[in-house]
């Protein structure tokens, strides 16, 4: 199995309609790192996959605009 990093948020960067951008620590090696939170626990299971698939397709991009895409992954609590 995957094995994702450890974040711990350091504070709250912005918050809009379908979630949140937070400021985090990267445990492995303490960098920082945006996270962009969306909650996808109202959503409908096309809606979910949907989210997800759009997710997946930003990892690979190189853009002058996108400084880095680590990982994405959904959490117990039904977060993106």
């Amino acid at each position: 199995s995957k094995k994702y990093e450890i974040y711990h948020k350091q504070k709250v960067l912005g918050v809009g309609s379908f979630g949140k951008a937070l400021l985090v620590k990267c445990e492995s090696d303490a960098s920082l790192a945006v996270i962009k939170q969306i909650d996808i626990s109202r959503m409908s299971k096309d809606e979910e996959k949907q989210a997800l698939l759009e997710a997946k397709i930003m990892q690979p991009l190189c853009h002058r605009n996108i400084i880095g895409f680590r990982e994405v992954y959904k959490t117990k609590s039904k977060k993106l």
